[in-house]
């Protein structure tokens, strides 16, 4: 998803660049501060990196003066979403986890009044005979568990309130 708004399938191998099925060769450069020099086509293109969270699959950068904004998806997201259990961000308004998926509680790797870091480990989730692990969208602390070891939840249930 680029800026929240168009959805775009890219490969990347090496040099080589497909967008939506077109083939695209480039020269790049990588210069200081994050940023990159690109030749494609005869044009020219600065980059600047401007934000990465691989945990969130999200990034920004500026392209000649524009802001971008990317959320990624790999084969693992794009079956999930055929699957119908479309991706949702795991934290509402009320800085509230919540499932992403219907599943069986597995483990509760934290408890109330535990202060963690964005990206710990919070809740390990049974779903499609998989264990997902959870992680916390933000740094706070625990004030709420609001399910229990063993319980089975709905995409959308409320696990755990920050």
């Amino acid at each position: 998803m680029v800026n929240g708004i168009s959805k775009v399938e890219i490969q990347i191998k090496e040099y080589e660049l497909t967008i939506d099925g077109k083939d695209f060769q480039w020269d790049i450069i990588k210069l200081p501060d994050n940023r990159w020099h690109i030749l494609q086509d005869g044009h020219s293109y600065l980059v600047t990196e401007n934000m990465h969270d691989q945990a969130n699959k999200s990034y920004s950068f500026i392209l000649n003066n524009i802001f971008y904004k990317i959320e990624l998806n790999d084969r693992f997201d794009t079956l999930i979403e055929k699957m119908g259990m479309t991706k949702t961000r795991n934290v509402t308004n009320n800085n509230i986890l919540i499932s992403p998926m219907p599943g069986l509680i597995s483990d509760i790797l934290v408890k109330k009044g535990d202060k963690i870091n964005k990206g710990d480990s919070l809740i390990v989730l049974k779903a499609m005979k998989m264990e997902n692990v959870l992680r916390s969208p933000e740094s706070g602390t625990v004030k709420e568990i609001l399910v229990k070891e063993n319980q089975n939840v709905e995409k959308g249930y409320k696990l755990i309130q920050f």
